[in-house]
């Protein structure tokens, strides 16, 4: 059984790989510079990177030596989770750009997805 330091460690770490692996994908796709700047998987790249900074955060009051989350790793621990959820809708919206046309993808996936995304952070 690990102690609550080496799972604080070893999710740093995790989550810390994950997060040099994401901003090497944004790398790939803002150099050279194509725009817009907003596509889907420029998106996708940009909060799965906040969600593992936010992640690696989160575990630090665990390699300190706490059994529990701080009041701040848990808002950490709860906005990454949110950003994860954004991260994946965009998969969807993406997914529906090639199942259904572009335009119904705009008009029902995407404000189904928004909605769906802010009632979870609102909660």
């Amino acid at each position: 059984m690990l102690s609550t330091e080496e799972i604080g460690y070893v999710g740093i770490g995790l989550y810390g790989a994950l997060f040099l692996i994401s901003l090497e994908r944004i790398y790939v796709h803002f150099i050279p510079y194509r725009p817009p700047w907003y596509s889907t998987r420029k998106l996708f790249h940009i909060f799965i990177s906040i969600y593992a900074l936010l992640q690696s955060i989160s575990y630090i009051c665990f390699a300190r030596g706490s059994s529990n989350f701080t009041k701040a790793a848990y808002t950490c621990h709860l906005l990454s989770i949110f950003a994860e959820v954004v991260a994946f809708s965009l998969i969807a919206t993406l997914w529906s750009k090639y199942l259904i046309s572009v335009n119904n993808a705009k008009n029902l996936i995407v404000p189904l997805l928004v909605g769906i995304d802010s009632i979870f952070l609102i909660y």
